[in-house]
């Protein structure tokens, strides 16, 4: 069910990269700085590392398990999160850059044959990328160099930089980690993305799952069953993720007293508020604001 989006409204906003610094690095850790990664996408390959914990990798609408070491590659536009199992926490390394480092002018025949299938979604990289690779110890030596050379950000660094992420690709289709996708053209995948976007437009506004139901132009119990099987959360589940996710932030960029947030976020109870807030991030919403503070 892999799907790469041309355009959408709800592409994540956040610019991860540049002419002059075409890559970002990221050390996430859940749930200290965000109860989950909701479902998003931009245009830019995006590389992680579970440096430890266990987590559940949603990417492409496959749903599966991240353990401690294991790589997961992103392709441009493919949706994805990540959301730690209860009571886990979560540490990983993300660089995210943009396909030009690899594509160079775009005109020869590595670019045709082997690196815009990736760059469209004609093509996709397994996932994870674990020990059972042939080339695993390769593989995770090479990204151990990508993120010293992403953390150390030079000229210089970007040159091994460059040679490294080749080199990873090198690899995956030697081990034959990279395959044709035959269900790019996903009918549930064009169902669920509209309704995504929908959910990020509207989370702070009372929302039913018949009513998203009805707008996907599905029963009830049909969109249920699809949604957790595109996304792996039920609906509801789902939606409170988004809006626990955005408290976060506001809690911590904002100054705003914890009841406006909350109404802001879409919860009209306090007290079930504070239940989902603690239930995700594993502390209050003071706590929370108290302790990024530190």
């Amino acid at each position: 069910m892999a799907r790469n989006v041309e355009h959408s409204d709800r592409e994540e906003l956040k610019k991860h990269s540049s002419v002059l610094i075409p890559h970002s690095y990221y050390r996430g850790v859940m749930p200290d700085y965000y109860p989950a990664v909701t479902l998003h996408w931009h245009k830019e390959f995006e590389m992680c590392v579970i440096l430890s914990g266990r987590c559940k990798y949603n990417r492409g609408g496959e749903t599966f398990t991240a353990n401690r070491d294991d790589i997961i590659i992103v392709q441009p536009n493919m949706i994805h999160s990540i959301c730690p199992y209860e009571g886990e926490r979560v540490v990983y390394d993300i660089i995210v850059f943009d396909p030009r480092i690899i594509t160079g002018g775009g005109d020869d025949r590595l670019y045709i044959d082997l690196l815009e299938p990736l760059i469209s979604g004609k093509s996709i990289i397994k996932a994870p990328i674990c020990e059972e690779n042939p080339y695993y110890g390769e593989i995770s030596t090479s990204m151990d160099n990508i993120f010293t050379c992403a953390r150390n950000n030079t000229a210089q660094q970007d040159l091994l930089l460059k040679s490294e992420l080749m080199r990873v690709f090198w690899l995956l289709i030697e081990s034959g980690d990279i395959r044709c996708d035959d269900t790019n053209k996903s009918g549930l995948s064009t169902i669920m993305y509209p309704v995504i976007e929908y959910i990020s437009e509207h989370f702070s506004e009372k929302i039913s799952v018949s009513d998203i139901a009805d707008k996907a132009h599905l029963s009830k119990s049909y969109f249920m069953g699809s949604f957790k099987k595109f996304t792996g959360l039920a609906v509801m589940e789902y939606i409170n993720q988004v809006r626990i996710k955005s408290a976060c932030e506001a809690l911590l960029n904002t100054n705003k007293k914890i009841t406006e947030i909350a109404f802001d976020c879409g919860f009209r109870n306090i007290p079930n508020f504070n239940r989902r807030f603690k239930e995700n991030v594993n502390c209050t919403p003071c706590e929370y604001r108290r302790d990024s503070k530190k």
